[in-house]
């Protein structure tokens, strides 16, 4: 019920910008389907043993829940397929900086060559 107001206030939202591009966190995307508007889907991944483990170290939820949540959401193998770009995100925060710079050039390049 609440997911055609979301969509349609971001949409308003980024009719209002001026920007080069903009990223739009919007966990549940590929179960939605609604990726009518958006150019490129950015996949920030990691193995699920290690969200589980970031989840528990962040969190004080029964590894029961996190699962439940996890399996309610698409797989992996979906999410990472349906990706135009993806981000490691096993590593450090020194070595994710420059995927994120390399990402951010390319997005700047592929926003100065749309309409």
């Amino acid at each position: 019920m609440l997911h055609p107001l979301i969509y349609q206030q971001i949409k308003t939202e980024l009719k209002m910008l001026n920007t080069p591009y903009c990223i739009v966190s919007i966990p549940l995307l590929i179960e939605t389907q609604h990726t009518d508007f958006i150019d490129k889907i950015l996949v920030i991944d990691c193995p699920v043993s290690q969200q589980i483990a970031r989840v528990k170290q962040r969190d004080t939820v029964p590894e029961s829940q996190i699962l439940s949540i996890i399996n309610s959401q698409v797989s992996r193998p979906h999410r990472l397929a349906a990706a135009d770009d993806i981000i490691d995100n096993t590593k450090t925060i020194l070595e994710l900086a420059p995927q994120v710079k390399t990402l951010h050039n390319s997005y700047l390049l592929f926003s100065s060559t749309q309409p």
